[in-house]
Formats: C-alpha cells, structure tokens, sequence
C-alpha cells in the first residue's frame, strides 16, 4: 500500500469536484458534427432548390419556392447561432420543417417518381447526425407517415412501388440506427467502480498533477511578473525618450527626466551629475525638487583610478546634506557599473541611483532622493539600474539636441552679425550693434567695447550699453594692464562668476558695487587681438557656460567685421578725400553742395557757398619747387580746416582753389567767416621744407543759395563771379556776388 501525503489529499478533495462535474466550455463553442449537419442541410436544400429552378420553374413553381425557403430557413438559422451550440428543441425543429418541406416538395414534384424521393432518407441521416438514434427513428417513421399523404395526391403504380421502397429503406434505416449502441468511454471520476489498488493508482497520479501544475503556476506568475517589470520598463524607456525630443534646451530637458524619475521611484528630489569638458568631475547638470540651490555648486571629483564607492559616499553626502526628506542615505550614485549596486539597508535604502553609460564609457549620474513612503522598497535599487540605459540614452538626446540648436543660434547670430557689419554707415554705429547683440545674447546688465588703437596699441572704449555706466569704461589702458589687458595680452577669455571670491583680483575695490558676474573677452581677427568685450551683471553665476562660449565666438566675429568695417570706412574716405590735403575732393564737394541746396531749398534755411583761392600760389612753386608748394597748400588746408566749424565741408576743387559750404548761415556770417579766413591766413607764416618762411594771401568769392527754383550749378556761378571779382578788386578781399563793389 502506497503512503497518502497530505498533498494528494487535497488533490483528490480539489479533483473530485471537477471530474464529478460536466466540462463548462463544452457548451460555449458549437460542436463540430452539429455544424457539419448544417452546412450538409445547406448544401441538400441548395441543390434542392437547383432542380426546382431547372425542371419545375413554370410547370409547378411552387416546388422551387418551397426549396428555396427550406434553403434561406436553414442559413438564417445556423447564422443566428453560429457562435454558440444550437439547443436540442432548435434542432428538433429543424428536423421537422426539413420533413415537411421533403414531403411538400415531394408532392408537388410529382410524388416519389419524381426525382425528389431521396430527401427522405437525407431528412432521417441529418436527424441521426444531430439528434441521435431515437430523433432518427423518429424522423423515419413521420417521414412514412407523411408519404401516405403524398401518395394520396399522386397515385399511380409507379409512384407506389416507389413509395413502399423508399418507405422500407427509410424505416429500415431508422430501426437500425435506434438500435445502434453509442461507443463513448466512461467517464473518468472517482465514483466510478475501481479496485484499491486502482484508486491509490489514480490518486498518486491526480497528486504528481498536482505538483506539476502548481510548479507551472509558479513558472507563469514568474513570467508574467517579468513581463510586467520589462514592460513598466519600456514605457518608462518610451516617457524619458519623448520628453527628452520635446524639451525646448538642456537645462528643461534635465528636469523633465528628473521629474519622471520622481513620479517613477515616487521620490521627492533628484539630480544629476554629468562629466565636464576636461573628464575631471562631475558637475550639477540637472536637479528637482526638494534640493537646496547649493548643491549645484557642489562637484564631484572623478578620475579612472577612483574607486566607485568613494564617489558614491561622495555623491550621496552631497544629496543627503541638500536634501531635507532623506533621513538616512544607503545608496546614491553608482558610477562604475550597472552590476555594482549595493542594498545594505534590508528595509530598503533612502537614495537611489544609477550611471549614466555611453559609448566612450561614464559620462555621468543619477540620484533620487526622499522617497514618500519613507524608505525606498528593497527591489528599486535593482529597477533604477534597470532605467539606466534608456535614461542614458535620453540624456544623450537632451544633449546632442541641445548642441543642435547652439550651432543653429550661433549661425543665427553670426549671420546677423555679418548683416550688421555690411548695413552699418559707420564703425561707431557697427560698434554699437555689437555691444548691444552681446547684451541681448548673454543677458547682461553692461556691455563695454574697447579697441586697440594705433601705433601704441592703447586699448580705448568705443561703445557701451547697460544700466549703469562704469567709469572705468573711459578711461584707455596699455594692453597687459588690468582684466581686460590681460585678456587682450593673453588671448584668452577671462571669468569670474562671483568677483567676490575671486583671490586674483587685487584691486576688486575698483569692481563697482553692481557687478558680481565678470567676462571679459578678447577680439582676434586673424590671430590678432584687437580689442576686448566686458560683459558683467549684478548677479552671481549669472553667466553659464555657454553664454560664456558664445560671447567669445561672438566676439572674435566682431573683431573680423570690426576690421572688415575699418578698412570699408578707410576705402570710402580714401575715395572722397583728396591725398595731398585731407580734404574732400572735388566729387564730394559736387555731390555734397547739390545735396545742400536741394536741403535748403525743401526746407528754406540758409546755405553760402564760399570759394577760396591763393594769391600768386604759382610763384612759390616757381620759386621753392612743387614739393614746397604742395607742402604750403596741405598746411593752408589744414588752418582753414581747423578754422570753420563742424558741419561745414571744406573741398579742394582745384590746383590751389578751395571751397566752404556753410549750411544753416546766413550771408552776414558767412562774410564774416571769410573774412576770418583771409586775416588767418595772411598773418600764418608757412615754411617749406627747407625752412623758409611763404606769406600767402586769398581771394574769396561768397555767395548765398537763394531757395527755391536756384540749383547748385547757379551757386557755383556766382560764387565764381564773386571770387573773379575779389581777384580783378587787388586780390587778398572778400567779395560778394552779386554786388561787385561790396567788400567787407
């Protein structure tokens, strides 16, 4: 005798009922031999319906009619039920509407001598198929019983010979099928009859079942809790990769990813650490939530040498102090290996964390801290290693996103830049435009422009935005000196994000008060310094680091537009300046006194045209050579220069003649400058190159615009007339046109 187990007791007590009991899924899907009789049903009446079209379609319609409503009885019925069994009482009244329209269409196709006979036996085979032995007796003997009445309508011989056959067969046939034994085998219960031995037999076998399903369950509630882990996994993966495209820069992005970290480990603070430029530490990238300002401050030393629990220690006091839900920290940053993480704390740790891989190796980390409920459950530290490639991966989209789009605005801004230099009408305005694209790019509170001027190199300001005005800003420097010299000496940018604890700076007195975040960065055009940008605002750390990268690149392209913008600036003067004097030439002049008297004319103020010449000037060139000469006349038109004021245009048109444009003057003042003009140059002794001293006198011609419907042409006439006149007069006077005899 076999040895009962507790275990195969509670199999038998869980198998009995089920083996006393009939299978419930028998009945939810339709059995396989009752839908076989109903597309057979179909297929007989189809063909049944045929034979009536082609033989009886006119000389008894009524057969194919029946036919074909047993037909569309038949298909309405088997579609009505086509996803369930159909009940015993639906198929018992299938067999009867199939008997009567087999007798129906048997009668009026003309008895059984016609070739509708054979439904008969079809009617009792379908009702065996579908009801059993006794439904096909049942079916034969109505089915005879039926026949009596067709044979009644149709009597011949023929169709009664036909009908005691067909009448044989059809009883015949349901006899023997009522007769037949179904073989089905017993049912395998309990309760059936069983020897001991067979029953000990069975029930090791229901408890080895037993054990396998219990074994199987287990196996499935392991894969489908596996299942549910990768797919938490991968919707999270699916989250941290959406909002890492939908992030507008790097900084949102960071905080979106944190975030969902939060809601995923339902932790109340996180950061993120990432490598620097150098690959020395790990620097606050990211952080969110309930996380002190100062921990962006906080870095974290990092090398290839370093052992990953010191930088986890590290990291995870850096979280712990700034961080006022984390009680007791167990476990912060791993930045080793997915496969270095270690639970101390059996009750779970109060910081998670993982590293950040990537091709070339760490990158950088991640921790969350202050969980809700208290303490983190024991299986998240397993699942925050299990996040880390797809967060990885997400924080490698912020940043090549973000890179992106710092190329795209440094291309935005360069082309700006490169429209400012070609639009502006001067280098004091291009100056201008790019302290104020600076401010506008970095944010800053004052912007200061300086250049080195030459031959001394002086670094000297030539614009300024801001706020506040530093006067230092004003005053010029020899490169090397102060900040700013040293950054032009050095070529390199200079930062301080917090002038305040910056040990180098030994004269912060002179910092002014508003400024705690300092750049200042040096203008290289072509390897050489021109000049330096000082950026600076009232707030420490107000500068990041790509401001600070792209206020250096912006600067080194103001040096080449700066430098592009004096040498069209020195081109443009050379074109309208005359090379021996300095003083405009005769095109300018032309250009100018048209634009003058189209001015005066529009807008009625005054305009005097004044044209100088010099006495006798070719006797100095006869008598000390043309170089004198030319020496006398640049030093004439440098006192006349010097002479006249600001808005006056002082033009050589000639060998030795000049020309003064007076706009907004009137004829007596212009008279009196002319004549301030003749007694200047008749009292200024000149000297040649050989030391010699030249006594000059001029002859003046003045002459007034006289607005509306005059032209420039008319002015220059009649201040040639007024000059002719001033010669023919004894020369070194002042005429007017107009009125020969006027002197002044």
């Amino acid at each position: 005798m076999a040895v009962w187990t507790s275990e195969q007791s509670a199999a038998v007590v869980t198998e009995a009922p089920r083996l006393l009991q009939p299978d419930p899924a028998a009945t939810i899907e339709v059995a396989p031999t009752s839908r076989t009789v109903c597309h057979f049903r179909l297929l007989v009446w189809t063909a049944a319906t045929a034979v009536g079209l082609l033989a009886y379609r006119f000389e008894s319609p009524w057969v194919w009619r029946i036919a074909g409503t047993a037909y569309l009885y038949f298909a309405l019925s088997s579609w009505l039920t086509r996803r369930k069994e159909r009940s015993r009482t639906q198929r018992a009244i299938d067999m009867g509407v199939e008997l009567i329209g087999s007798t129906l269409v048997i009668a009026l196709g003309g008895g059984f001598a016609g070739p509708f006979g054979v439904l008969l036996p079809v009617a009792v085979a379908s009702a065996y198929c579908d009801l059993g032995p006794r439904a096909a007796f049942t079916a034969a003997a109505g089915a005879v019983a039926l026949g009596l009445g067709t044979l009644a309508v149709n009597s011949s011989l023929r169709g009664t010979v036909l009908y005691v056959g067909t009448s044989a067969v059809v009883l015949g046939s349901g006899w023997l099928l009522r007769n037949r034994r179904e073989e089905s085998p017993e049912p395998d219960t309990l309760m059936a009859p069983r020897t001991a031995d067979e029953l000990e037999a069975r029930l090791d076998s229901l408890g080895e079942e037993h054990r396998q399903l219990r074994s199987r369950f287990r196996e499935t509630t392991s894969a489908a809790r596996d299942q549910r882990a990768r797919i938490d996994e991968m919707a999270v993966g699916r989250d941290l990769m959406a909002a890492s495209v939908e992030a507008a820069d790097s900084e949102a992005g960071f905080v979106r990813l944190l975030a969902l970290l939060m809601e995923r480990f339902d932790a109340s603070a996180a950061a993120i650490w990432l490598l620097d430029a150098k690959g020395a530490g790990l620097e606050v990238a990211g952080m969110h939530g309930n996380v002190a300002p100062q921990l962006r401050d906080h870095r974290i030393a990092f090398d290839r040498e370093k052992q990953p629990s010191e930088i986890r220690v590290a990291a995870e006091r850096a979280l712990a102090a700034r961080c006022s839900s984390v009680a007791t920290v167990s476990l912060a940053v791993i930045v080793n290996s997915a496969a270095n993480v270690d639970v101390k704390d059996a009750d779970g740790p109060a910081t998670v964390g993982f590293a950040l891989r990537g091709s070339s190796g760490i990158f950088g980390a991640v921790a969350i801290g202050g969980p809700r409920r208290g303490r983190f459950a024991s299986s998240d530290p397993a699942k925050a290693v299990a996040v880390s490639a797809n967060a990885a991966l997400a924080v490698q989209n912020v940043l090549a996103k973000a890179r992106l789009s710092h190329e795209l605005r440094e291309a935005a801004l360069l082309q700006e830049l490169m429209e400012l230099a070609q639009s502006a009408p001067s280098l004091e305005r291009l100056t201008a435009r790019v302290a104020e694209l600076i401010a506008r790019v970095s944010g800053a509170e004052n912007v200061s422009l300086y250049l080195a001027q030459e031959p001394d190199g002086m670094l000297a300001q030539r614009a300024t935005v801001g706020r506040s005005i530093n006067l230092l800003d004003h005053l010029s420097f020899p490169k090397g000196t102060g900040i700013c010299g040293m950054a032009v000496k050095e070529r390199k940018p200079i930062f301080f994000g917090d002038v305040l604890h910056e040990p180098m700076l030994m004269g912060a007195e002179l910092v002014p008060p508003q400024v705690r975040t300092f750049l200042c960065a040096p203008m290289l055009a072509r390897g050489r310094a021109v000049g330096a940008v000082n950026v600076s605002h009232a707030s420490a750390h107000a500068f990041s680091q790509e401001v600070v990268r792209l206020v250096t690149v912006l600067a080194s392209q103001a040096a080449l537009a700066l430098e592009r913008g004096a040498e069209r600036e020195a081109l443009e003067h050379l074109a309208i300046t005359d090379g021996l004097t300095g003083l405009y030439n005769h095109r300018y002049y032309a250009r100018r006194l048209d634009n003058e008297a189209k001015r005066s004319a529009r807008y009625g103020s005054h305009l005097v045209l004044i044209l100088l010449d010099l006495d006798r000037f070719k006797a100095i060139n006869d008598s000390y050579g043309h170089g004198a000469g030319n020496g006398v006349l640049a030093d004439v038109a440098a006192l006349i220069r010097r002479s006249v004021r600001e808005p006056d245009i002082v033009a050589r048109v000639g060998g030795d003649e000049l020309a003064v444009i007076m706009p907004q003057t009137s004829i007596s003042d212009a008279m009196l400058a002319a004549e301030r003009l003749r007694v200047q140059v008749e009292r200024e002794p000149f000297q040649t190159p050989d030391g010699a001293a030249v006594h000059l006198t001029l002859s003046l011609g003045v002459a007034e615009f006289h607005g509306a419907g005059d032209a420039s042409a008319q002015l220059q006439e009649r201040a040639d007339a007024a000059l002719y006149a001033a010669k023919e007069a004894g020369r070194n006077c002042v005429r007017v046109a107009g009125d020969p005899v006027r002197a002044v």
